[in-house]
């Protein structure tokens, strides 16, 4: 990765060699952190921003322009990332399509929006908040996305964690057009820009005439980042609904990880030992051998030190599972254990994330994905660093990685038919 300028603007360009693929990944993206009060205002716009343009006024013709450029893909979307939220227009082109036509079209798409009488188009705002409203409604449909989403928000109460980056339903009726341009001109005034190029190094100069949109290091007053919160003590939080099979979700939070450092490292490779596939201590413990559960496996919340376990269940079995993974995690640290038994498997883990983690570099999406999370985080490790970190975890690192565990959250997803409350 380079950095085209080493001064300290408001919109900085990054490169990544991307010479052996046969196409060009151009992004570009607003880093806004996460707040109730402009969440569902950050989804909406993406929204709005895809129905059209000056020079292509209506979606077909977009797609038609998309079209020209032998079949550009591209696409304006919002993204949660850690604690913070990104309002990325991205783009997919082959290389026989020149730089210019992919600046012009991107251009045309954030710079030069459908406006009227100071605001965006009415039937244009009306349509996609009713579109929006769909889909986070449809959210509740995937019972295991939703029990986690739910748990993340109440493990993280209070700070930008907690926050959807998809927005609300309840607040889309305070958003009209004026409105939402009004937002739509401070971020583009003042928002943190940055913009990845995964391409040709001949190519990677162009992309800084989008600078000149951007300049200026005003801070984006009302955008401010709040402080993180974490749980002193574990709470739980019982829901129903209409379900087939309960949801378990248990939070965790390790102190003191860091993205960029040797830390995050060992917390990967914890998780894949704690709950990732079918040889993981929770598959192992909890599934096989007291066939407690459906299904079990513990996941990260990117670029945190935010651990979630998540399993399928009976409600009168729930409290049990949780005893279950909380004797996991003490056998991850407890030393005649994990010497004894893990050892190998700690082997297999940092291997079989290696080759996970080495995929990137034949992916030309996943290298703009890795540098976006180094942007996010000020980390400066390139890919070759990161493998290098993951060889480098110890027994002794895991160790004390789960001694730092807290469980912040149990949240347990029911059918509304059950009433057993010795759950808890």
């Amino acid at each position: 990765m380079y950095f085209l300028e080493e001064n300290k603007k408001r919109c900085r360009v990054y490169w990544a060699d991307g010479g052996k693929f046969k196409c060009n990944i151009s992004t570009l993206f607003f880093d806004m952190p996460l707040q109730r009060e402009t969440a569902t205002r950050v989804a909406l716009l993406a929204a709005v921003l895809k129905e059209g343009c000056k020079p292509y006024p209506t979606p077909k013709d977009l797609a038609i322009a998309s079209e020209e450029l032998y079949g550009g893909v591209w696409d304006v979307s919002v993204v949660k990332k850690g604690n913070r939220q990104l309002l990325l227009v991205s783009m997919d082109t082959v290389k026989l399509v020149s730089m210019e036509e992919v600046i012009g079209f991107m251009h045309a798409i954030l710079l030069e929006p459908l406006v009227k009488d100071g605001g965006f188009l009415p039937e244009i705002v009306e349509r996609k908040k009713k579109w929006l409203k769909t889909q986070l409604e449809q959210k509740k449909d995937d019972k295991r996305s939703f029990a986690k989403k739910r748990c993340l928000e109440e493990a993280a109460k209070g700070s930008p964690y907690g926050v959807c980056g998809d927005g609300y339903v309840e607040d889309l009726a305070g958003i009209d057009g004026k409105g939402l341009y009004d937002f739509y001109e401070k971020m583009m005034q003042q928002a943190k820009v940055s913009i990845v190029f995964v391409g040709d190094e001949t190519e990677k100069q162009k992309m800084t005439v989008l600078r000149k949109h951007f300049s200026g290091m005003a801070p984006l007053e009302g955008f401010q980042e709040t402080k993180d919160f974490i749980s002193t003590k574990p709470n739980f939080l019982l829901e129903r609904m209409e379900v087939t099979q309960s949801r378990l979700v248990m939070a965790f939070f390790a102190k003191d990880v860091v993205y960029g450092t040797k830390s995050y490292a060992t917390f990967l490779v914890m998780n894949r030992l704690l709950g990732e596939g079918a040889d993981s201590l929770l598959f192992q413990k909890i599934r096989e051998e007291k066939n407690l559960c459906y299904d079990v496996g513990s996941s990260i919340y990117p670029l945190t030190g935010l651990l979630f376990v998540q399993m399928g269940i009976q409600e009168k079995d729930a409290k049990e599972g949780a005893k279950g993974v909380l004797s996991c995690v003490e056998t991850l640290w407890k030393s005649a254990d994990i010497k004894r038994n893990l050892r190998q498997k700690l082997k297999e883990a940092k291997t079989s994330l290696q080759q996970e983690y080495e995929g990137i570099a034949d992916a030309p999406w996943q290298i703009a994905n890795f540098v976006a999370d180094g942007i996010l985080m000020d980390a400066s490790w390139n890919l070759e660093d990161f493998l290098e970190q993951i060889e480098r975890v110890s027994l002794e690192e895991i160790q004390q990685m789960a001694r730092n565990l807290r469980l912040q959250t149990i949240y347990l997803l029911a059918n509304q038919e059950e009433c057993n409350h010795d759950a808890k």
